[in-house]
């Protein structure tokens, strides 16, 4: 039996990546910054592995969620395509919460300056 998504509820898309890097340019703070790219993580992992965004905890790691090496794959593919930032697959696979792994992602990303935003 399979399940199926409703496209609009994805993070793909041609805008997609648009919009996240907008949202991420017009970020004040750091905590705002984590939070956009942790929500776009967050629908990124319910579009790979069927769960709901709702069930999805940012305290969490993302091993709880069923990631394995094929979607870490998949996942690291797309924040380089998207964010701009190199993430390894063991990065991806490690034991350390979602949000903790938004900021890494966040300092890496090459779409904004980070280092620019107030803390």
């Amino acid at each position: 039996m399979y399940a199926l998504r409703p496209l609009e509820s994805t993070a793909d898309g041609p805008n997609a990546s648009i919009r996240l890097r907008d949202k991420l340019r017009q970020a004040k703070t750091v905590p705002e910054a984590i939070q956009e790219v942790s929500s776009a993580i967050i629908s990124k992992i319910s579009s790979l592995s069927m769960i709901q965004e709702q069930e999805i905890q940012a305290s969490h790691p993302l091993s709880d969620y069923g990631i394995d090496s094929l979607v870490a794959v998949e996942m690291r593919n797309w924040i380089f395509k998207e964010l701009e930032a190199a993430v390894t697959i063991l990065e991806l696979l490690a034991n350390e919460s979602l949000l903790l792994f938004s900021k890494k992602v966040c300092t890496r990303s090459r779409v904004f300056d980070f280092t620019t935003l107030v803390a």
